[in-house]
Formats: structure tokens, sequence, C-alpha cells
């Protein structure tokens, strides 16, 4: 038998991978293919898969009328690509409210009930899109765990919380702090 090695170097058989490498391998291994993954859905499940469209200049001005309240607007991107994302033709259906809302010189609410966009479920439907996002702090439906869910607006600014934001703590919202709860009240009276 003649050995493919030169004659002064004996024959050793490879040396094991170790476990910890094997491990760190499949993991990075794993790892891409997730984010490959991920990724790839994304970018098919987008409407229109391409660069995201900026939100429009008025969007925070009207989603403020719409709801009565101030709007952060440094959420605005956020709300319009959440909007965009899951309601279907968004973006004309947002540019026939704003036109309307222009005709009709609504200036606050007030003045929607005797409006003619009260009575076109069309527009109502848009309008009622942009409060519930900014109310819900979501756009969307919690679905079954093989579809995506619902797209994350805010959860601390929801515009749910206002009503009560005096005296309610937000859920997983410790305002007193890491353990505030440990301390006694002074007295009945000031709790």
């Amino acid at each position: 038998m003649s050995s493919i090695l030169p004659p002064n170097r004996p024959e050793t058989p490879a040396a094991p991978l170790p476990r910890r490498s094997f491990l760190a391998a499949s993991l990075l291994g794993a790892t891409a293919t997730l984010f490959a993954a991920k990724a790839s859905s994304q970018a098919q499940a987008a409407p229109g898969a391409g660069a995201p469209q900026a939100a429009p200049e008025r969007f925070v001005e009207i989603s403020q009328l719409l709801t009565g309240h101030s709007i952060n607007g440094a959420l605005g991107e956020r709300a319009w690509q959440a909007l965009v994302q899951r309601e279907k033709n968004f973006p004309q259906r947002f540019s026939q409210l704003q036109s309307a809302i222009d005709k009709a010189g609504l200036h606050d609410m007030q003045q929607w009930k005797t409006s003619s966009i009260a009575s076109d479920a069309e527009l109502k439907a848009t309008a009622l899109a942009i409060v519930s996002a900014w109310y819900l702090g979501v756009v969307g439906q919690v679905k079954d765990r093989s579809e995506d869910g619902p797209a994350f607006i805010t959860y601390e600014s929801a515009l749910m919380w206002r009503p009560t934001w005096d005296v309610t703590v937000i859920p997983t919202y410790a305002r007193g702090g890491p353990g505030y709860w440990k301390a006694k009240p002074a007295t009945v009276a000031t709790d």
C-alpha cells in the first residue's frame, strides 16, 4: 500500500472540531439564516416593496384635528409607515380625506357631524384608521402566530391613557421607580 503523504510524515487522523467551536458555528449559521428569512419576508410583505414613503407634510396636523389632542410629531413618521403597511391604499385614501377636510373647511371636530365627510363611508373609515392608530398605539389586529401581527407605533404615548393619566399608572411602568410600593403611605388621607 502506498501513501500519499511524504515518507517521513506519519499519518494522523484529523482532530475533531471542539464542541464549543461547533456550537458557535451552528448558532452563527442559524442566526444568519433567520435574519435573511426575516428580511426577505418583510420585503415581500410590504405593499409596493421598495423605499418607504415619507409621511405627508400635514399628516400630524390632520391627526391632531381628528383626535382633538396634541400629537408627538416624532411619532408621526412611525404612525404613517404603520398605516401604509397595514391599511390598503392608505396614501390615496389619506389624500382624499385631506382634500375633503380642506374643502369642508374643518378646523375642529365639532364641525365633523355637520360636514359632508361624516356621511362618506370611505372618508370616515380613513379617519377612523388614523384615530385608532393614535389611540391604540398600533395598527392592525393580533393574528395567529404564523401571521404578522399589528404594526407598533407607541405604547406609553398612546392616547388611550390620557383620560386617566393623573391617577392610573400605565401597565408595566412604575412611575415611582423600582420598589415604590414598599414604602408605607404617609396617611390614608394623602394616599
